[in-house]
């Protein structure tokens, strides 16, 4: 299991209400562009769509664990896991409305809801990685790590979080026997 920093803890609580407020705000742009184009969109068809479609999300988004503490640990696999999502999210919706016979559902739409949200989302995923960047290098808001000891199983653990970014290697402390009691090995 990894470390659970506030970073990590916050982000995954934080990245799906962004998302999928984004989602919303993004369906109704399309919905308000395609209209401007003179295409004709129903209220209660829009309506109905935009509670499949953020539901469609959160499936997408289960389904690569994007959500998730191992998915949000990295940015790579948050970055990884939200361009399938976005591509899932796609097929699922076009299945959806293909199943249930949706002749009259505009194309352009389609068209104009998922470049706005690629769109969306690769400025959002950016100003994510901004946020990080600042808060993890200019505030050095990562946890301090002392390793007590300096046996093989503490230089390992050294070794693994020298690695980490969201967190800061202190050092060893106690690295001399005169800490362990010497009849019982006990600190």
């Amino acid at each position: 299991m990894a470390l659970q920093t506030r970073y990590n803890y916050l982000l995954r609580f934080i990245l799906p209400i962004t998302d999928v407020l984004m989602l919303i705000g993004i369906y109704h742009l399309a919905s308000f562009v395609t209209a401007s184009f003179g295409k004709t969109i129903h209220d209660e068809l829009n309506k109905n769509h935009v509670v499949i479609s953020t539901l469609l999300w959160f499936v997408s988004t289960a389904v690569f664990g994007l959500y998730t503490a191992y998915g949000a640990r990295r940015l790579e696999r948050i970055y990884r896991g939200t361009w399938r999502s976005i591509a899932l999210h796609f097929v699922l919706f076009i299945s959806y409305l293909i199943f249930f016979n949706e002749d009259n559902f505009s194309r352009t739409f389609l068209v104009i809801f998922y470049l706005l949200a690629a769109t969306a989302f690769i400025i959002n995923r950016f100003i994510g990685t901004s946020i990080q960047y600042i808060v993890l290098n200019r505030f050095k808001e990562a946890k301090k790590i002392a390793v007590m000891g300096s046996n093989g199983t503490a230089l390992r653990l050294s070794t693994y979080l020298q690695k980490q970014r969201n967190v800061e290697f202190y050092g060893f402390v106690g690295d001399d026997d005169s800490i362990y009691d010497q009849n019982k090995g006990f600190v």
